[in-house]
């Protein structure tokens, strides 16, 4: 489960490890319930506890199999701005003090259509983001993320992508490494709600005198989360929405491990000694607080896990029982193997 099967899992690994050979390592655990509402604490914590956090890397631990047993292990993950647009009547047009008949839209002007314009300006129809120079800090895969690219490519199933994501084409006509360069590398604004109205059973004509979309932006290295919030709102000020209130709900800087870092080596060496040999991702499009991790405290990050959960954050979350065996003892190998010295 999202994450509490995985980290029972965890703890019972260790606990077996004490009572057999001891735990032949020093760990440090960080542990926070927040991530779903964007960490908000997480980052002053790090910070204000620096020195008491030094390692030589950080792992995170989840079950990454998918329904057929095949392994993702992700190296980077993209940061992400969270937030609200909320278009109000005012000087721009709109009912001020309360919603309208609906007949009043002959002579009032809509916040709804304002901000379904606005919103609507932000992309293309290939949904290409169209802020001036808003990828002009975007970096480039490097050599060893091609050539990553390219092996992942030849096992990159991309029909059962989509069944995974229960989807059944993709937004860019695309394949191979083209469409994986495309996918993990390029930012993407996203849509995830608008409320604005009524939309209760029946009918009901209003006009109503306010209207909120809740997007969020996701991108990679070099971008910062303060920067794309800035262009965001200097574009909205030059169309002239300026009557479009932004306000940024949460955000996470993006994240980078390089393949070749010992932790990362050491996990993939466990996969292989359980007869499973994963697909690396050099990028990946969701995100996380590794950040903390990578760049406050400069530790090279490692994630991944025997093991199949599914339909996270969503009715019926599972885990298998089978799967969450071969994550304990994938736990306790890659332990094993972090305690050798070069």
């Amino acid at each position: 489960m999202n994450s509490k099967g995985v980290l029972c899992g965890l703890f019972n690994a260790l606990r077996t490890m004490a009572e057999t050979d001891g735990i032949p390592l020093n760990l440090i655990f960080t542990m926070e319930g927040e991530e779903e509402i964007g960490s908000p604490q997480l980052e002053a914590f790090i910070q204000t506890n620096k020195g008491q956090l030094a390692a030589d890397a950080m792992a995170d631990f989840d079950f990454s199999q998918n329904t057929s047993g095949k392994v993702a292990m992700h190296l980077g993950l993209k940061g992400i701005v969270y937030l609200d647009l909320v278009c109000r009547g005012g000087k721009r047009g709109g009912p001020t003090e309360t919603a309208l008949h609906g007949a009043d839209s002959a002579w009032v002007a809509s916040p709804v259509w304002r901000l379904i314009h606005a919103l609507s300006s932000l992309t293309d129809n290939k949904e290409n983001i169209r802020i001036p120079d808003f990828y002009e800090h975007v970096a480039a895969p490097s050599q060893q993320d091609i050539r990553l690219l390219k092996k992942l490519a030849e096992t990159f199933d991309e029909r059962a992508f989509l069944k995974e994501m229960k989807s059944i084409c993709f937004k860019y006509d695309r394949h191979g490494v083209d469409l994986l360069k495309r996918g993990l590398y390029t930012p993407i604004l996203n849509i995830n709600g608008f409320h604005a109205g009524y939309y209760g059973p029946g009918t009901k004509t209003v006009l109503p005198r306010r209207a909120t979309a809740k997007i969020d932006i996701r991108f990679g290295p070099n971008m910062e989360p303060e920067e794309v919030v800035e262009k965001l709102r200097r574009y909205l000020l030059g169309q002239g929405f300026d009557n479009i209130e932004v306000r940024v709900r949460d955000n996470y800087p993006w994240s980078k491990t390089e393949f070749s870092e010992p932790v990362v080596q050491r996990m993939l060496t466990a996969y292989r000694l359980h007869g499973v040999e994963p697909e690396v991702w050099p990028m990946a499009t969701w995100t996380a607080p590794y950040f903390v991790y990578s760049r406050i405290l400069g530790l090279p990050v490692a994630a991944g896990g025997l093991g199949h959960g599914g339909r996270p954050h969503a009715a019926n979350e599972y885990m298998r029982v089978a799967g969450l065996k071969d994550f304990e003892k994938f736990a306790a190998t890659f332990f094993y193997l972090m305690a050798e010295t070069d």
